[in-house]
């Protein structure tokens, strides 16, 4: 795209950081925001700089490189266009690259470490045993920085393509659902018609009567409104699925932005709905809300909405598998015989003004502590093989603490339920870069 590129402060650098415009660098130092200049030398705060009276630079980038909240770099660039260079979209496909770039600089220093590592333990046998230790513990965090970075970017890229085919499926129902609405007032408008026929001329010729007992038109008259009423339902159902699944499915921009949290959790309720309803093996969940008065909240809301999909779904698993294990005889112990009918609560409040609280909890078998205490590790799971990664509740911590700043926690012991507590700020640091 441009001429010139530099990653500045504490990076690797393209280029030597004195050859930039010192005061550009130190103003996103100070500020942290972006600068997009389309004329460096005519717009902005450093027309005056040395480099940018030198060498005349036309349109300049200073893009702030964020990783886990902090600054790690600034990514500069140069554009040989005279405007228009860096555009929303543009800029918006430079901070996913860059923060990826971010992952991948600190994925290369954990290796730059091992080697380091490494080479320590040929040079201080008396080490051995310690170097070892940490040489695996960096081995283990980087395998769950890749591991969780590709789960993140599966579930992004399905949000994508769930987002486009609802969006895609909407256009078809709603033709159909506009033009229900007119095929109702045609068919009324006929029967009337047909009504007046039959008031004015009571006795038709006898080919009428015939054709009229064929086609049961009592009955038609009857059942053609109903027919179209129904599907009118069925069209409305439709698009509130889709709008649930777009909703649910939002791609989170660069900063989060004022969300409804409860209508995130509605949307994970509407895709989730199948699988509350009775089946062979279980009967029916019943689905207790006791929701408060939320205001917006500065967040992610594609990624809080996996939270609750993550959070939702263990919930039903493991009501599912206690259940099937009762009803199929496998459960034998006694306090089985006492399980009451499959219950969740939602819980929504306000806390001191200041933060959001979710609670999803169950009356199921509750789980031991040395479970509760590894459930949010990476890849741990109770699950059998094929069935779970154990990576759902742990980028759900992730997505609540690191992301967000908030807490996500778990109270649940043996034959007293389960129950996920969700804490979120009302206001997080909306300028914060992925």
């Amino acid at each position: 795209m441009g001429k010139q590129s530099c990653l500045a402060l504490p990076l690797i650098s393209l280029k030597s950081c004195d050859d930039l415009p010192i005061s550009l660098i130190q103003y996103i130092e100070r500020t942290k925001e972006t600068v997009a200049l389309d004329s460096a030398t005519t717009e902005g705060l450093f027309i005056n700089d040395p480099y940018i009276l030198k060498n005349q630079p036309k349109p300049i980038l200073g893009l702030p490189i964020f990783h886990k909240r902090q600054l790690t770099g600034i990514f500069y660039l140069e554009n040989d266009l005279t405007k228009g260079a860096f555009t929303s979209e543009r800029l918006e496909v430079l901070k996913v690259l860059i923060s990826q770039v971010a992952i991948s600089i600190e994925n290369a220093q954990l290796y730059k470490n091992l080697q380091g590592y490494s080479h320590a333990l040929e040079i201080k046998n008396s080490d051995l045993s310690q170097k070892s230790q940490e040489l695996e513990q960096a081995l283990h965090q980087l395998q769950q920085t890749q591991t969780q970075l590709v789960q993140t970017e599966k579930i992004s890229s399905l949000g994508q393509l769930v987002a486009g085919v609802a969006h895609e499926v909407n256009n078809p129902v709603g033709f159909i659902s506009g033009n229900l609405h007119h095929a109702s007032g045609y068919v009324h408008d006929l029967i009337n018609l047909v009504n007046l026929y039959q008031q004015h001329f009571p006795d038709p010729p006898a080919e009428i009567e015939e054709e009229a007992e064929t086609i049961e038109l009592d009955y038609l008259m009857e059942d053609l409104p109903k027919f179209l009423t129904s599907m009118q339902v069925g069209t409305d159902r439709i698009r509130e699925i889709m709008q649930s699944l777009r909703n649910f499915s939002r791609v989170d921009e660069a900063i989060g932005k004022p969300a409804d949290i409860q209508a995130g959790l509605e949307s994970t309720l509407i895709i989730l709905q199948h699988r509350l309803k009775a089946s062979a093996e279980r009967p029916a969940i019943e689905l207790v809300k006791e929701y408060g008065e939320l205001p917006l909240v500065e967040c992610y809301a594609g990624q809080l909405n996996q939270v609750f999909m993550n959070i939702m779904a263990n919930v039903i698993d493991a009501i599912d598998e206690v259940m099937s294990k009762k009803i199929r005889g496998i459960d034998n112990r006694p306090e089985s015989a006492n399980y009451p009918l499959p219950k969740i609560r939602i819980h929504t409040e306000v806390i001191n003004g200041e933060k959001v609280a979710i609670q999803i909890a169950d009356n199921g078998p509750g789980m031991p502590e040395k479970v509760r205490q590894r459930l949010f590790e990476p890849f741990f799971t109770t699950k059998p093989v094929g069935k779970g990664t154990g990576l759902g509740l742990s980028i759900s911590y992730q997505i609540v603490v690191d992301k967000h700043g908030g807490q996500l926690s778990c109270v649940s012991a043996p034959g007293e339920g389960t129950k996920f507590m969700i804490e979120i700020p009302l206001r997080t640091a909306l300028s914060k870069v992925l």
